[in-house]
């Protein structure tokens, strides 16, 4: 009976994780999110910041909605982060969202609702 080979991964390979996106780091300005369900639609101006290991969505407060800061940590296929704003008006929010090639997309939930959001980053 033949001996089966199992190939293992060097230790550099085995600490490599995959990124869930192909769009360099960097800080993207301007950048428009969209948040909809079934009863409402809102669109914001915010930053998103491509580091090593983590995207962050930076929305100041507008129209009458608390700032929002989520630093989304990689997963293999997304990305996931709650608010760390500290404003006194600041609102629970967990965010996944998923690049989806032009654009990202994925679910908002705060305390107030659960929405699809979705944005794309400008080119550089």
């Amino acid at each position: 009976m033949a001996k089966k080979t199992i190939m293992k991964k060097s230790p550099v390979e085995q600490s490599q994780k995959t990124f869930p996106t192909a769009h360099p780091p960097g800080e993207y300005r301007n950048v428009t999110f969209e948040f909809y369900n079934a009863e409402t639609s809102v669109e914001q101006k915010g930053t998103v910041v491509i580091r090593a290991d983590a995207m962050v969505l930076d929305i100041p407060a507008q129209d009458g909605i608390a700032a929002t800061l989520v630093i989304g940590t990689a997963h293999t296929t997304h990305f996931r982060g709650r608010n760390s704003a500290r404003d006194r008006d600041a609102i629970e929010v967990d965010a996944r969202w998923a690049d989806l090639g032009d654009v990202f997309a994925g679910v908002w939930q705060d305390e107030n609702d659960d929405l699809l959001f979705k944005f794309r980053l400008p080119r550089k």
